[in-house]
């Protein structure tokens, strides 16, 4: 099964937020310094649109997220280890770039594709915590089911390019736990604008076995390159 690998991440402190696009990107470039056989097989950087996203949680707001896939979760960690270097000066950009470590703030799990086919510019991003009564299976069975219903809405049907789940299984956030993570990649910002307000007017429906108040809803655009 497919796995994947997302980070939240903040601007640094003495980032402006009209510069994070292009200090992310420098971020980024610093792979082309080193030859490096990475366990990833795609990579998708999105910027949180705040205006759009919801805020009314408990959980920290983000300014961004890096999504990736990959095939062998032990791999992350080999390479890790065979690049030291590398990582220490990753690791000591991440302190300007995002204001600290982003290992904090990973997830992993493995991953289910809903809908076939390409990404696009656009993806409202849902990260989700189960109810503590509610097991891990029964939670994402209750939320595919949810998130069925999410794509077959008026604002979403037939908008959608591609769409995954992600059954986390493995984090490390100290502040709060993630169980879900679902990817729903639309057409335009139109669709991206209806598609959070159709989301947010469905939650009541969500807290059944959704803890709200410690989940996010985030509509994000892909880093410009």
């Amino acid at each position: 099964m497919t796995k994947t690998q997302f980070y939240m991440a903040r601007r640094g402190p003495t980032i402006a937020a009209a510069d994070f696009p292009a200090r992310w990107l420098q971020h980024f470039g610093l792979f082309k310094g080193y030859k490096l056989k990475t366990p990833y097989t795609s990579g998708r950087y999105v910027l949180v649109d705040h205006d759009l996203s919801d805020e009314n949680t408990d959980t920290p707001p983000y300014d961004a997220l890096a999504i990736s896939t990959l095939d062998d979760l032990e791999a992350v960690w080999a390479m890790a280890k065979a690049y030291p270097e590398f990582l220490k000066v990753m690791k000591d950009d991440e302190e300007i770039a995002f204001g600290g470590d982003v290992d904090p703030r990973t997830c992993y799990g493995d991953r289910t594709e809903l809908v076939k086919g390409d990404r696009s510019d656009f993806a409202i991003i849902l990260v989700r915590q189960r109810r503590p009564e509610i097991s891990r299976e029964e939670f994402n069975d209750a939320w595919r089911e949810h998130v069925d219903q999410i794509m077959a809405s008026p604002a979403l049907r037939g908008k959608i390019s591609y769409a995954a789940h992600t059954e986390i299984t493995l984090f490390r956030l100290p502040d709060y736990e993630f169980d879900g993570m679902t990817e729903l990649w639309v057409d335009s910002y139109d669709t991206l604008r209806a598609g959070i307000k159709t989301v947010l007017d469905m939650v009541d429906e969500e807290a059944k076995f959704v803890i709200t108040s410690r989940s996010r809803t985030m509509a994000t655009r892909v880093l410009p390159r």
